[in-house]
């Protein structure tokens, strides 16, 4: 399975980095990053169509497309590992995950997504979140292989 998380904003060196690059050279599925700019728009949702509009540029075609998002579904770390083996019996190959920017993702854009899942009802930087995600697609990858990081 090819993993892409397309994110708004630019990560820089710092602890948040470090917490990514922890979880992203334990993955043994191959996983990219793309990053678009944060929009400078001065409306909100001039900003949001902004990024919408370079999000969507950078996703490709024939992909599963997952957005987080604050009314997203709220699953547990055992269900978004069953997506992910649904995905693969399925023969899906290409997931990408959306990660918005400080106002999260436009409601236009979200209606065109495969899924859209929740952090929880807690606010959380947008930088943690991307964290916060790879740690759950490790995680996912050792419940699926049964190795001891996830405990139950």
């Amino acid at each position: 399975m090819n993993i892409n998380i397309v994110a708004v904003g630019r990560m820089t060196n710092g602890p948040e980095k470090e917490l990514w690059d922890k979880y992203y050279n334990r993955l043994l599925w191959p996983i990219t990053a793309s990053e678009v700019p944060d929009s400078r728009a001065k409306q909100k949702e001039s900003q949001l169509s902004e990024e919408a509009k370079s999000i969507t540029k950078v996703i490709p075609k024939n992909c599963l497309k997952v957005a987080l998002d604050l009314k997203g579904d709220m699953i547990n770390s055992i269900s978004f590992a069953g997506l992910f083996e649904k995905w693969m019996l399925e023969s899906q190959n290409k997931v990408v995950f959306i990660v918005g920017g400080a106002n999260g993702l436009q409601r236009k854009f979200l209606s065109g997504v495969d899924h859209s899942l929740s952090m929880g009802l807690l606010t959380w930087p947008h930088m943690l979140a991307r964290c916060m995600l790879l740690e759950q697609i490790y995680r996912t990858q050792c419940i699926l292989t049964n190795h001891p990081y996830h405990r139950k």
